[in-house]
């Protein structure tokens, strides 16, 4: 099986043929270090074995398994079968915070941070959406609970903008929404008064010629 509940209890099957004809036995990294966690009793080469195993924890582990005759005579482990393990109850993260500016300049690249907290403590992925016509920002991760992760992005065009971020967390429970309003303004120039001043007569020459 690839996923199941804390405290379930997973049967899985594992079979070898030994060149010898010798017995063998079978052992299990149920945890990922690439050590024996559970040895089986030995049985006839070629024969299916069948093992059962809980985990207390959630979290996502890869199971191995290798074989071992009855001179000692190993084989390598298996590739790692992906197991989830989610809480008996999962919840989902809590709404993404956003941080960063909220009125920004054309054509500049502009860094933001979002964060949420997990409250099972369990990884979680986010998305973000700036609210322009560029794509989403399709699932980061999987970051720990609490970790905030920056994202950057160029807004091409004045207009005012939602930024979007949602996370979801590895057992693919999803938060709400989490936004923040940016503008991108048109830009002036610094206001000079000689200007201004040159202005203003220019004015007066033009609509009041006899002032």
């Amino acid at each position: 099986p690839a996923q199941g509940a804390v405290g379930q209890e997973m049967t899985f099957t594992a079979r070898a043929v030994d060149p010898d004809g010798d017995v063998v036995r079978y052992g299990w990294d149920w945890d990922g270090d690439q050590e024996v966690d559970q040895w089986s009793a030995y049985h006839p080469s070629g024969s299916g074995v069948n093992v059962s195993h809980s985990w207390n924890r959630a979290g996502v582990y890869p199971v191995r398994v290798r074989a071992e005759d009855n001179v000692g005579d190993q084989s390598g482990f298996s590739h790692p079968q992906t197991v989830t393990i989610s809480q008996a109850s999962n919840n989902p993260p809590a709404t993404p915070a956003i941080d960063g500016p909220s009125r920004v300049q054309e054509d500049v690249e502009v860094n933001y941070t979002v964060v949420t907290t997990d409250p099972d403590g369990d990884h979680v992925y986010y998305t973000v959406n700036f609210g322009d016509l560029c794509p989403s920002v399709e699932w980061l991760g999987p970051y720990p609970s609490g970790q905030p992760v920056q994202v950057s992005h160029v807004y091409r065009e004045r207009g005012t903008y939602v930024i979007r971020a949602q996370a979801r967390d590895i057992f693919n429970e999803s938060s709400d929404w989490g936004t923040l309003d940016v503008s991108v303004p048109i830009l002036t120039g610094p206001y000079h008064p000689w200007l201004a001043w040159l202005l203003d007569c220019l004015c007066r020459f033009l609509f009041y010629p006899g002032y």
